[in-house]
């Protein structure tokens, strides 16, 4: 309901998303909401809702990610950008950041598919996304720090088969991974915004400061 909006909308901005951002996302269907939670959600060429993944939007709530019953992982989310940059990413809030990252830097967003995961592939044999892929000048696949060496292994596996994928398709394969220190584009997106925010904060008190004394004393 519309009240659920706010509440969704509070957490993606508390997770550093920008206002402009969670707007586009919207408008274009792949960002909704429901009670307690934020979807991701990914349609057919008709429109249809065929995945949907639900991010609880409470701390507390025991389960925080899970895909919706019936979810079909070869339609995937996708945040419309750039058709000629198209990147491949993990999650919801990856793809938002990424939106984000772009803007901040004065660039055009690229396009976002949301894969649900390193090991997933199914989304690279839809014929209806696979336009979208060989139509780009470079796919990027975003890889993550993960917790453990374990984890890693298996990240860097189910990967390494997301770019094999893409190569048979005929698409120009390229990785990234955030900085040391960072886990993944959400985190690397958020942090970095804060960094970005806290400078501007201290150049307006600098330029207020140089009005003060350009102004000289006051008389009391």
């Amino acid at each position: 309901s519309p009240a659920d909006r706010e509440p969704g909308r509070l957490y993606l901005r508390n997770r550093g998303i920008s206002a402009d951002t969670i707007a586009a996302a919207e408008q274009s269907g792949m960002v909704r909401y429901t009670r307690g939670a934020v979807l991701f959600v990914g349609t057919d060429s008709n429109g249809t809702v065929q995945n949907v993944t639900r991010r609880a939007t409470d701390p507390e709530d025991p389960v925080q990610k899970r895909d919706l019953k019936g979810s079909d992982k070869q339609y995937p989310p996708v945040l419309p950008g750039n058709p000629a940059d198209v990147w491949v990413v993990e999650g919801g809030a990856d793809a938002l950041a990424l939106h984000d990252l772009y803007r901040r830097a004065d660039r055009e967003p690229p396009t976002v598919v949301v894969s649900s995961g390193a090991n997933v592939l199914s989304w690279a044999d839809n014929p209806e996304l696979q336009p979208m892929l060989t139509g780009a000048r470079v796919v990027v696949v975003a890889e993550e720090h993960e917790k453990d060496e374990d984890a890693a292994q298996r990240a860097d596996n189910g990967h390494q088969k997301q770019r094999r994928a893409l190569e048979a398709l005929g698409c120009k394969v390229q990785q990234w991974r955030p900085p040391e220190g960072y886990k993944d584009l959400a985190d690397y997106n958020e942090r970095r915004g804060d960094v970005e925010q806290r400078k501007q904060q201290e150049r307006a008190q600098r330029q207020e400061r140089g009005k003060s004394r350009d102004q000289g004393p006051t008389l009391g």
